[in-house]
């Protein structure tokens, strides 16, 4: 399968050495043309929606302050900022940092891609290439090998290693190898002691570590030292693993050493837990995944700089390379030896301080980010449904550390403020998907629009779960605090269940969002539908959507969104006259588009994404039964109208859920509703022929201004306005068509008033 390698462009790297080249100090780190973002302890750019007064846009948690969490806190003699952008090494502040990717602790890669068809395992958009599986023990959470972060300082008698995993629910679960060569003249292939069963070139040294205890190999000598109780400390609040070995024991100077390094799980006795030739593992034994061939005991190896992503082909569904950023490390350990992965650590630069990248970030970022949500650490299995609505197993990504793939786009190292398209995966795919499947997405939607391309990977493969929604705005939130953004230019997309999704979060918080492009939107009968029998029904808030012009591409002849689906949501959208086109494409299936990733048909139709943030009419239905309140997550407010709250929680609709609605003009604008005019073209460029219906609007009709409030409420309690985002005055003529008692506040003018 082609391989799509991510290289920095010329430009780019002018910036970087611009912001971070030798010499360099700490603030000019912190330029806003530094690819990196700012650090977590100090994120600098605050680029959420905001409003001049009454609640801000989208749910609570999109607001919130990036939380400080202990896995990204520093203790000494550590102090260096976290670099967050997986694949990457820096020296900063006297310190080497080497940030790994999370989740792709997948081992090696043992599984024939013939076996992978004649027992037809797993996803092609998720699966790993890696096939270790961890004991079922739930000490290890899916998850125990896990590197997050490597770091190296030397200190007046010692050198300093800290290795931040992403899930330490025991401090003896893990175990750590560390190999050095030190003068880099030896080409002698050594294993790595403890059962380790892998082989580096040229090893002077090997350390290795685990909860309490460790030891370092003199390869030259032949002599296996051990470490004393106070030189190696886990701590399973922060996750991270501190190493002090002694200068007396090694002392690089200042010379430059090459290190490799890896994560498995400790076998309690200061070895690894062998690898077993099985495909599925016991409480306390990994296995390989084949039956047939073991593999090394080794989960997760670091210094990966060029991990691959492969292009998704028509003709070739196989796994692709890269769903799990792990791609050269499976094949990397499959061969038993750590060949081109590994660091050279220049110790004379970090005597001198020195702050200076070493592999740069790419515009193609697979980012790490702090999450404040309480969800145990490991990868939990849990239950989901395929785009079929068939259940499947899925896994929640629990923990603190989590991560998503953005693509910055040029103009941020001009000093640019781009802004941004948010592009959620379907079921059975991870936050690389358009790294591996969809390039030309990055280019033809991000670029050629000057939008970021954020991808989260929503702590999930598998669907509509809380969690997953409440990870698309924290990873939003994190992108915004650390780069310039330009929140009045949003688009939602999403492929598949990400479609779902687009219809969705966009019905739920339409004040974040100008425009909407769903992709083989998974709207079916019964499961994730537009009609009626299931929670998951939108219909009854299709008229949120007011002011969010939505593009639909769907497939003619596509099984997992069947076109009854797609057609209905149409004409929803028709009957109410809201903006919608709809492109029924002639040729291919539910991959199609994904395949032939040619996206340029619809760049000018969902335009730059330009909100509307304070309209002359607000529609609005809620349904809090939908709501979790746990994770922030309670769409009650919408433009200038907030604090909506149901009349009568057992009033069913015929979707078995308790909904209330709000349709209110403010006069005071001297607008009124645009005409329509239907949609009705052919398309015959790429990606395949189309035939596009719909509606559209004319201008907004201009109308007499009066400070006049009108309101039709349904099963709604209360509800506040504000008045000046409704460009109304406090002595405003209200009127109110109500179904039962109703309370009115407006908010700015102390008045509240009860309705019958």
């Amino acid at each position: 399968m082609k391989n799509l390698k991510i290289f920095c462009a010329i430009t780019w790297i002018s910036v970087l050495a611009a912001c971070g080249g030798q010499d360099a100090q700490s603030p000019a780190l912190n330029n806003p043309t530094n690819p990196s973002g700012s650090p977590v302890e100090s994120s600098q750019f605050d680029g959420l929606p905001k409003v001049k007064s009454g609640v801000a846009p989208g749910p609570a948690i999109l607001h919130a302050s990036v939380p400080v969490i202990p896995e990204l806190t520093n203790r000494p003699p550590f102090k260096a900022e976290h670099l967050l952008i997986a694949g990457t090494d820096a020296y900063r502040e006297g310190e080497y940092l080497y940030q790994d990717f999370l989740f792709d602790d997948r081992g090696a890669d043992s599984v024939s891609a013939i076996e992978r068809t004649v027992t037809g395992n797993g996803s092609i958009s998720s699966d790993p290439i890696g096939d270790a599986l961890y004991p079922t023990n739930p000490i290890y959470g899916n998850n125990a090998a896990d590197l997050a972060e490597f770091r190296i300082k030397p200190v007046a008698n010692a050198v300093v290693y800290r290795i931040t995993l992403t899930t330490a629910i025991a401090a003896d679960a893990a175990i750590v190898g560390i190999g050095i060569d030190g003068d880099m003249a030896d080409d002698t292939s050594r294993t790595w002691p403890r059962g380790a069963g892998l082989e580096s070139l040229g090893l002077d040294y090997f350390i290795t570590a685990w909860g309490n205890g460790g030891t370092v190999m003199n390869f030259k000598t032949g002599e296996e030292i051990q470490l004393s109780g106070n030189d190696v400390d886990m701590d399973i609040v922060s996750n991270q693993m501190t190493i002090s070995v002694p200068k007396s024991i090694m002392n690089p100077e200042e010379s430059t050493w090459r290190y490799v390094a890896g994560v498995g799980l400790h076998d309690k006795k200061g070895g690894w837990v062998p690898m077993l030739p099985a495909t599925v593992p016991t409480e306390d034994n990994p296995v390989s995944g084949s039956p047939s061939r073991d593999s090394p005991p080794v989960f997760n190896l670091a210094f990966r700089f060029n991990e691959t992503y492969g292009k998704l082909n028509l003709n070739q569904l196989e796994i692709l390379e890269g769903n799990w950023s792990e791609t050269v490390q499976a094949r990397t350990l499959a061969t038993g030896k750590t060949g081109a992965l590994f660091a050279d650590v220049d110790f004379s630069k970090l005597k001198r301080s020195i702050n200076q990248w070493i592999h740069a970030p790419s515009r193609d970022q697979i980012r790490i980010m702090p999450s404040g949500l309480d969800i145990p650490e490991g990868v939990q299995p849990t239950k989901g449904n395929d785009v079929f609505g068939n259940p499947t197993d899925t896994f929640i990504f629990g923990g603190r550390l989590q991560t998503y793939m953005l693509r910055v786009p040029e103009s941020v190292a001009n000093g640019g403020k781009p802004g941004l398209t948010l592009a959620l995966h379907g079921a059975n795919s991870t936050h690389t998907f358009l790294m591996t499947a969809s390039p030309n997405f990055l280019k033809q939607i991000g670029d050629a629009r000057d939008h970021y391309i954020l991808a989260p990977l929503k702590r999930s493969t598998c669907c509509y779960q809380a969690e997953w929604y409440a990870d698309v705005f924290e990873s939003w939130r994190d992108a915004a605090n650390r780069f310039p953004m330009n929140s009045e230019q949003v688009t939602l997309s999403g492929y598949s269940a990400g479609g779902y999704d687009t219809y969705r979060l966009g019905l739920e918080y339409p004040d974040l969002f100008g425009s909407a492009f769903p992709i083989v939107a998974a709207v079916l009968p019964d499961v994730v539908s537009f009609l009626p029998g299931t929670q998951r029904n939108l219909q009854p808030m299709t008229g949120n959507a007011r002011w969010i012009p939505y593009v639909a591409w769907n497939q003619i002849t596509d099984q997992a969104a069947p076109t009854p689906g797609p057609q209905y949501t149409q004409l929803k959208f028709m009957e109410l006259g809201l903006r919608i086109q709809q492109w029924a494409f002639l040729i291919g299936e539910h991959l199609y588009p994904a395949i032939a990733d040619q996206w340029e048909a619809a760049v000018q139709h969902i335009g730059q994404g330009v909100v509307t943030r304070d309209p002359h009419r607000v529609d609005f239905t809620i349904a809090p039964s939908t709501w979790s309140e746990k994770y922030g997550l309670t769409p009650n407010h919408a433009y200038w109208v907030s604090d909506m709250q149901i009349r009568d929680d057992t009033l069913l609709d015929s979707t078995q859920t308790a909904r209330a609605s709000i349709s209110t003009t403010s006069l005071a604008f001297g607008k009124g509703d645009a005409a329509t005019l239907p949609i009705a073209f052919t398309h015959a460029g790429s990606p395949s022929p189309a035939v596009v219906t719909g509606m559209r609007w004319l201008e907004l009709n201009d109308t007499v201004a009066e400070n006049r409030l009108i309101i039709r409420a349904q099963n709604l309690k209360s509800a506040t306005i504000d008045v000046k985002r409704a460009k109304l005055n406090c002595d405003a003529q209200v009127t109110v068509e109500t179904d039962g008692p109703f309370l009115l506040k407006l908010a700015g003018c102390d008045l509240v008033k009860t309705y019958q």
